[in-house]
């Protein structure tokens, strides 16, 4: 069975830094009672390089557990 692996796409509005998520979790109880109200906010910072910001930011959830595993990828110079 493969895992599955959810992109996201990290939004940068005007001069705002986007180091600052805040990340929707969904509780769903293991689909038992197929609800979609238990939302959890988590807001986090991500890290800053020392020459700038990082790209490509993907979330994976970890099939079976309450941990995700955050990937990212620095730009590097030319």
């Amino acid at each position: 069975m493969q895992p599955y692996y959810t992109i996201c796409e990290v939004l940068t509005v005007g001069d705002n830094e986007w180091r600052h998520i805040q990340l929707w979790l969904l509780d769903d109880d293991g689909n038992k009672k197929n609800s979609t109200s238990s939302w959890t906010q988590v807001t986090m910072e991500l890290p800053k390089t020392s020459d700038g910001d990082m790209n490509g930011v993907y979330f994976n959830p970890v099939s079976g557990t309450d941990q995700i595993i955050i990937n990212s990828y620095a730009k590097t110079s030319d």
